[in-house]
């Protein structure tokens, strides 16, 4: 599903079945970015499912890609304030746990982000905390499943 806003004040459409983004958009035909929303119950540590990892590897395999995390934490008086982070946020590829048990044949499996973890982005989620390294490191990790 492509995304486009009528006005600055339009929600913009977003879908939440089995896709990779619940929120997918096109940037001037250049930047392809699908988003992941995500809600975070502060009170729960379950580890919520992330993404396929095939499906990720062809998703960033074209040329401009971005996936990202919306977090929405949900506390027991209030919503905090909604966190947006790349998957390559040095946190987010901390907290990330592969899960190959849940693969069918010929698959290299699923992520989940570690639940009790994701709770510091909210308080801490410098959208410049990237690592090229790191990123690198984790997607030859990846590959090489």
């Amino acid at each position: 599903m492509i995304a486009s806003l009528q006005n600055e004040t339009d929600v913009p459409p977003f879908k939440t079945d089995n896709e990779l983004g619940d929120y997918v958009r096109n940037f001037d035909d250049v930047y392809h970015i699908a988003t992941d929303i995500k809600t975070k119950i502060m009170v729960l540590n379950s580890n919520p499912k992330a993404y396929n990892l095939d499906k990720m590897l062809s998703f960033l395999s074209s040329d401009n890609s971005v996936f990202m995390f919306y977090f929405i934490g949900i506390d027991f008086d209030k919503v905090l304030n909604p966190v947006l982070v790349s998957m390559f946020h040095d946190k987010v590829l901390d907290y990330t746990i592969w899960q190959s048990h849940w693969a069918g044949r010929n698959s290299r499996g699923v992520s989940q982000l570690n639940g009790a973890k994701i709770k510091e982005l909210f308080s801490d989620a410098n959208p410049t905390n990237i690592s090229l390294e790191k990123s690198i490191e984790f997607l030859k990790n990846l590959i090489e499943l």
